[in-house]
């Protein structure tokens, strides 16, 4: 993201984000005030329709008892019964039906009810009474215990008007039983009047029955299971149409009844969210200012940056020393400021370093033809050293042709004697003499090619193993001298292209300084080894080593010298293997 945008994201973020926080709080504590204050609102309001109710009930049953309590239904007549459920009738506005009934439910005398034509207009607010709900009531009154009085349940009679209540009342003896039917209708308009808007108050029975009140459609099927056995609470479900509803319920002691007062969620939280859309109003404004405020900051800003920005470009291109012109006494000037000074310093220290470079270069060269002065002497000392090696590897190989060569010169100078004395068998003579004459040179000859290698003309083919043979043959004198023996194991087949008297001399060397690791009892064996392409001798050694103080340096040198001239020939020394004393002599077969 680009500088501009990042510090105009930058300047949104911290200036809106702490208002969209405060915004969001204040929203959101604002509804919970809102939901707070309606719970303790319905919770109050709850309790007071609860204490109504029930102080409606406890008033209606216990004028009840008082009318009755002074009377003996048993004892008065048909005319005095009907007397006694007339006052009754009177005293109770809420009163719709009075009957005496037996305890097997039939009337003992007429029920007193509005539809009588005897009854006055002053008892108007009596509800009328058809003969259907007048049988339904008559069913449904309670039977007592003697002299007890019995509240049933409430029930609707069916006619559109307000639910009812059946009362019962037994006789002293309980054979008769004066029933009455109290009209709910007064709860009914109180619970109404007290509804909140929008909301609903009402009075709830045994089975989820609403006996009064408004907002029944606030209510949902299972309503009552939610606090049934609870004095009182709060609530929070869905209605019908999945509309959140908060509520609050209260009991009625001493009563199966229960009050429950709710209104919707959203006309609580209703304040709250009046404030967010304020808030939001407000954060477009704030919105719109920030936006302006950070243009023009970040392009105060980001102006001066992307000077920097290119006068950095263009030193990176090589023009260093490049200044930037900004002023003002802000920390981007102090930056400029700074830059210049660092472009200042990186000229000058361009300039030392290309001034020490051309010393260094010049000191290169001279190092250069310092260090070839030295290469070409250390060659010329290698040279020198390899020559000696070899002089030491013939005089080595001297040392056995000495006494190679005293026998057959005194085989040739005996015969010689015999011959000038003896006159017969002189052609015999002769020849023993010319056999020891031509062993005589083939040892020189033998000698003569191993102390004249380093021609081109002495590169040729080579069977490896008659030159090994050859070898030994010079060496075995000084061999059997150090009591050192050779074990010949499998001949290998095959040749190799070389120059004799080197491969010769790196042989005689390799032997040398292997013997020198080796006691006097000690043997070196010799193996021969192909594989694809190339030729190799194993040579093994056997038995107990020198002692540790042995000069070892001496033999190192011999191996260096045999690993060179198998380097120059396409060949190598491999060493031995750890746990192993066995190395390894490898040469390129020549192609057949």
């Amino acid at each position: 993201m680009r500088l501009r945008p990042r510090l105009i994201l930058l300047f949104g973020l911290t200036t809106l984000l702490p208002l969209v926080l405060t915004g969001w709080v204040t929203a959101t504590l604002g509804r919970q005030a809102s939901i707070s204050q309606a719970r303790q609102l319905h919770a109050r309001q709850s309790q007071t329709l609860a204490l109504l109710a029930g102080t409606w009930r406890d008033d209606a049953v216990r004028t009840l008892e008082l009318s009755l309590s002074t009377w003996d239904v048993d004892q008065l007549s048909a005319a005095e019964l009907s007397g006694l459920q007339r006052v009754v009738y009177r005293q109770l506005d809420a009163v719709n039906v009075v009957a005496t009934v037996d305890r097997g439910g039939a009337l003992l005398v007429p029920a007193t009810y509005l539809d009588q034509p005897d009854l006055g207009e002053e008892l108007a607010l009596h509800q009328r009474v058809e003969a259907a709900r007048l049988q339904a009531f008559l069913e449904r009154i309670p039977k007592p215990a003697p002299g007890e009085l019995e509240v049933g349940e409430a029930y609707d009679p069916g006619d559109g008007r307000a639910w009812v209540l059946p009362v019962g009342l037994a006789s002293a003896s309980g054979a008769s039983i004066l029933g009455v039917e109290l009209s709910l209708q007064e709860l009914q308009d109180n619970f109404e009047d007290q509804a909140p808007i929008e909301g609903a108050a009402v009075l709830l029975g045994t089975g989820q029955q609403v006996l009064a009140g408004a907002g029944q459609r606030l209510l949902p099927g299972q309503a009552t299971a939610w606090f049934s056995g609870s004095l009182s609470g709060d609530l929070e479900y869905e209605d019908s149409s999945k509309r959140a509803i908060l509520g609050s319920f209260q009991g009625i002691a001493g009563t199966p009844w229960s009050v429950l007062v709710a209104v919707p969620r959203e006309q609580v939280t209703r304040p709250g969210d009046r404030i967010a859309v304020r808030l939001a109003y407000i954060y477009l404004l704030a919105l719109a200012l920030v936006a302006a405020t950070a243009w023009v900051s970040a392009k105060r800003i980001a102006q001066p940056v992307l000077t920097l920005k290119g006068a950095a470009e263009r030193i990176g291109a090589g023009r260093l020393g490049e200044q930037v012109e900004l002023e003002g006494r802000d920390e981007i000037a102090d930056l400029a400021r700074s830059f210049n000074r660092m472009s200042s310093d990186l000229k000058q220290q361009a300039e030392t370093i290309q001034e020490k470079n051309r010393e260094i270069e010049g000191f290169n060269l001279e190092l250069q033809q310092r260090v070839a002065e030295r290469t070409k002497e250390l060659q010329q000392s290698q040279a020198r050293l390899v020559q000696s090696s070899r002089m030491a590897a013939v005089a080595q190989l001297g040392a056995g042709l000495a006494h190679e060569l005293n026998n057959p010169i005194a085989g040739i100078l005996g015969l010689a004697q015999v011959a000038q004395v003896q006159e017969e068998g002189r052609e015999e003579l002769l020849q023993a003499i010319e056999g020891e004459a031509l062993r005589c040179r083939d040892i020189l000859r033998a000698l003569q090619r191993f102390s004249g290698a380093g021609s081109a003309a002495a590169m040729q083919r080579i069977h490896l193993w008659k030159l090994v043979a050859e070898v030994l043959g010079l060496l075995r004198s000084g061999m059997e001298e150090a009591q050192i023996h050779v074990d010949l194991g499998r001949e290998v087949e095959g040749e190799v292209r070389g120059d004799a008297a080197l491969l010769g001399q790196a042989i005689t060397q390799l032997l040398r300084s292997l013997r020198a690791n080796l006691a006097p009892q000690g043997r070196i064996g010799i193996q021969g080894v192909s594989r694809l392409g190339e030729l190799g001798l194993e040579l093994t050694l056997q038995g107990p080593a020198r002692p540790s103080d042995d000069d070892w340096l001496a033999s190192g040198m011999g191996f260096w010298v045999a690993q060179q001239v198998l380097h120059e020939h396409g060949g190598r020394l491999e060493e031995p293997k750890p746990g192993t004393r066995v190395w390894t002599l490898w040469l390129p077969e020549y192609p057949t």
